[in-house]
């Protein structure tokens, strides 16, 4: 590397300076080095500072996180219970928390701060289990092999009497979205539960003749208390048993508290009418907990979701009293029970409280609620009429999201399930036509009557391949949008093909986004359907394609009804109320053109809404998140849940990264002379600087002593 003409110029000044006396030189070189080393560490003593450079901010927060710390009004505390040096990977855990950590504290140091605890004594994990937070099991590779160990990986959130806790953090994937999101509830949950006057009411409906029935009482009981604590001790809880109230029943299953059939005691062989399930409610509304599981035998006490009954009920009052943004749930055509985690969607509702209240919305009954900013369609199997498409439509006017995941067919089973099944008995598959499909035709959707299968799928104990399971990665997810770009890969099950009419997407000025598409090694079964081996034989190389699978509609779309006559809106009244006045609208009292841009997603199953994220769909459950963020316009969250999710390359558009990437792309000899120069530089215009803010410092200093003796000397003669 050749030395730059005008640092060749300093040098020669420098020897002229003090001639070719090398001694001098280097003694100079190393005390300005010193110097320099000393500063660096007093200023970075004091100062918290870094630069994040990777492609997704992995490092740094969102600005959301800034937004939700920078709101705090009152002190919260974080406390880490971490074992001292854990294993490979899980080391890095901590290391990127206390940064994490750190990092909120400087956007509100007033009220946000943390404790990083080892419970390595007695106190330190009696302190620990004080909160809830108890070791978790590990593996780590020693000599060879895989031996289990107990470590604490968790933490706890105290915001005034509100706990919320992170059971286990083995990764520091989504970190900050799990702690953003439970500091935003807490903070909103802090303020709600401080206004409500009235009691939430938690009611537990169980009858006496249930097995073991007082223990199960008296453990729903114990966890009803731990729920009060954490909500600031205004739930109150009582006991029905239907047996000794005879209009219990009727009201337990109005709240859609199923009855169960149950061995009498005597004996005899007779069955008796059981029931279990807890409803919490204030005012008007209410949230139900089911307390019972599907099992082999039928329906049987849920014990696993007892032991986990605190953080439901927490949830549940949570959701009644608007701590989050509201999202709409529509019921009444068949769609997924959002209450049922074996056939419905169980096991998606609790993804939503994260961020958002859940609410069901039947629009025989009413119309969607103004505060709504996304509503979800899930799976629905009958027909909606055109007063509920009309609701949707100018729902949709007001510049709102509608979610939809669409089935194709609705799948009939044989009586005797399996069983029938493996004795031959196929599932029937009818196509479904729920109106829907004409509103979404008008905005150039359309659910194809097909099922997509996939070359690339999910494949059984690693040989069997189950085609109908598309397994989707970089290749099928738009890389250019929020909702899958940060993903690897998803799985869809049982999928229909979306398809697009492009001339009347142009003609309403319309934006079309695909999110999700197959592989090439893709086709489609129609007419028949069937699940069976022989009928699933992938096809020959031209009927291969790939297709869409999910996809996104935005911009100001023109009312299906815009030259349609307007049914009149015949609501009929929920329980206990009295009927409403028909609603007629004429042309003029529509919006024909929504005010702001309106969006609609579609994706061609619900299959992936029932999927237990707890085990195999994490990243269908990152898919779901992405998908209701991004359509009530929280655009940056689906890029704060994503880090930790992938590599993270350092980005080529920051000109640090790009100096960085030069500095390390230097050969060893190039790196030391360019080192060397560099040092010569900041040697020479660091000892003038420093030079020349010594002598102004003497010079102010001087002054401002002989003015003061001066003062001092006017004050003695006046005196």
């Amino acid at each position: 590397m050749k030395t730059p003409a005008f640092i060749q110029n300093l040098k020669d000044k420098i020897i002229a300076k003090w001639g070719e006396d090398k001694s001098l030189e280097k003694q100079y070189f190393l005390l300005t080095s010193l110097v320099i080393i000393v500063l660096l560490n007093l200023v970075g003593s004091r100062l918290y500072c870094r630069a994040d450079l990777t492609r997704n901010n992995t490092y740094s927060l969102s600005q959301v996180s800034r937004d939700v710390v920078s709101g705090l009004k009152s002190p919260l505390t974080i406390r880490a219970f971490f074992t001292r040096d854990l294993p490979a990977p899980y080391n890095s855990v901590p290391r990127y928390l206390t940064d994490l950590l750190e990092e909120y504290t400087q956007y509100n140091p007033r009220y946000f701060h943390y404790r990083i605890i080892h419970p390595d004594n007695e106190k330190t994990k009696r302190e620990a289990a004080d909160y809830g937070v108890y070791p978790i099991e590990i593996r780590e590779y020693k000599s060879d092999q895989m031996k289990a160990s107990e470590a604490y990986m968790g933490l706890v959130i105290e915001h005034e009497d509100l706990v919320e806790k992170i059971d286990s953090l083995t990764s520091f994937e989504g970190i900050e979205y799990r702690i953003t999101s439970l500091i935003r509830k807490m903070d909103g949950k802090v303020g709600a539960l401080a206004k409500i006057n009235t009691p939430i009411v938690v009611t537990l409906y169980a009858t006496s003749n249930i097995p073991n029935a007082w223990q199960v009482i008296d453990k729903v009981k114990e966890r009803f208390n731990k729920s009060n604590q954490k909500n600031n001790r205004k739930l109150n809880f009582k006991h029905v048993d239907p047996l000794n109230e005879k209009s219990a029943f009727q009201r337990a299953e109005s709240y859609g508290i199923p009855k169960i059939l149950m061995k009498a005691g005597s004996g005899s062989g007779r069955t008796e009418e059981g029931i279990i399930g807890i409803t919490v409610e204030y005012g008007e509304k209410f949230e139900t907990i089911q307390l019972l599981a599907r099992t082999l035998f039928g329906l049987d006490i849920d014990r696993a979701g007892i032991e986990k009954l605190d953080d439901r009920i927490n949830s549940a009052v949570t959701n009644l009293i608007s701590v989050n943004p509201m999202i709409g749930y529509i019921t009444g055509h068949g769609e997924l029970n959002p209450d049922d985690p074996r056939e419905g969607a169980g096991n998606f509702k609790p993804l939503i409280p994260d961020m958002y209240s859940f609410q069901t919305i039947d629009l025989k009954q009413e119309a969607i609620p103004d505060g709504i900013n996304a509503v979800i369609i899930n799976g629905p199997k009958m027909k909606f009429t055109d007063a509920e498409l009309f609701k949707l439509d100018q729902y949709l006017m007001k510049g709102k999201s509608l979610i939809l995941f669409l089935d194709a067919f609705n799948e009939i089973r044989p009586q005797g399930g399996q069983q029938m099944q493996m004795f031959g008995r196929e599932p029937v598959f009818l196509p479904i036509d729920t109106g829907l499909e004409a509103l979404l035709a008008h905005y150039g959707i359309s659910v194809n009557k097909d099922m997509v299968l996939d070359m690339k799928c999910f494949s059984q104990r690693g040989d069997q391949p189950i085609y109908v399971a598309p397994v989707i990665d970089d290749t099928g997810l738009n890389r250019e949008n929020e909702i899958t770009r940060y993903l690897k890969k998803v799985l869809f099950f049982k999928s229909c093909s979306l398809g697009v009419d492009d001339a009347r997407i142009k003609a309403q000025d319309l934006r079309k986004t695909d999110l999700v598409r197959s592989s090439s090694d893709s086709w489609l079964m129609k007419g028949r359907i069937s699940l069976m081996p022989w009928a699933m034989k992938p096809p020959h190389d031209s009927q291969m394609a790939r297709q869409v699978l999910s996809l996104m509609v935005s911009g100001k779309m023109e009312s299906f009804f815009k030259d349609k006559p307007i049914p009149a809106l015949d609501e009929k009244p929920a329980k206990g109320k009295t009927a409403a006045p028909v609603q007629k609208f004429t042309q003029a009292d529509i919006i024909k053109r929504a005010i702001k841009n309106s969006r609609i997603l579609v994706t061609g199953t619900s299959e992936i809404t029932r999927i237990d994220f707890d085990r195999e769909g994490k990243p269908n459950s990152v898919l779901l998140h992405n998908m209701i963020d991004y359509m009530n316009g929280n655009y940056e969250i689906p890029e704060m849940r994503s880090k930790g999710l992938e590599l993270n390359p350092i980005r080529d558009d920051n000109p640090l990264a790009r100096f960085i990437r030069r500095l390390f792309s230097l050969s060893l000899h190039d790196a030391a002379e360019w080192a060397r120069v560099m040092f010569k530089v900041i040697n020479i215009l660091l000892f003038p600087a420093a030079a020349i803010a010594g002598a102004t410092a003497w010079i102010m200093i001087r002054r401002r002593r002989r003015r003061t003796a001066i003062q001092n000397l006017f004050a003695k003669k006046e005196a």
